[in-house]
């Protein structure tokens, strides 16, 4: 009994050092090759999805969601069989950012699922900019080591 709890103690000591060595090293490569600079919101798009468990509907002929306007996915939910509940939403925020590689401005965008309180067309937001690719960003997420969106 207490050498299967020794081998448990030390694969789950295993999981935290890998898991911390993992943001470290995002947090070097981004602190690295990124640097913070402002972007203006251009779009929000919110589309509509049904899935619950393995269920879900797909377009025509193929295994990729079927997104649609908000407004009409209840009533689809409801004429496939579906409960409300299994209506989710998806994000696409469009922004503008000035690249520090080149100096020119770029477009780029992120998609998160769920409700977006406070993003919003013209606020400005915080994204991490490649330092020598101008067209390459990564959006700022709840990273251990940076601040979240925000200006």
């Amino acid at each position: 009994m207490r050498a299967r709890l020794k081998v448990i103690a030390i694969g789950v000591a295993a999981i935290l050092i890998a898991g911390a060595g993992y943001l470290m090293a995002q947090a070097y490569q981004l602190k690295k090759n990124y640097t913070l600079v402002k972007a203006e919101i251009m779009s929000v798009v919110t589309e509509c999805f049904i899935e619950a468990g393995r269920e879900r509907v797909v377009r025509n002929g193929t295994d990729e969601l079927a997104y649609m306007d908000c407004r009409l996915a209840p009533l689809v939910a409801k004429q496939r069989g579906f409960r409300a509940g299994s209506v989710q939403k998806r994000n696409k925020v469009t922004y503008v950012y000035r690249s520090p590689a080149d100096g020119r401005f770029y477009s780029g965008e992120y998609t998160r699922a769920g409700d977006l309180v406070g993003i919003e067309k013209g606020r400005k937001i915080q994204v991490h900019a490649h330092k020598t690719d101008p067209m390459e960003t990564r959006e700022v997420t709840t990273y251990l080591f940076f601040r979240d969106i925000g200006a």
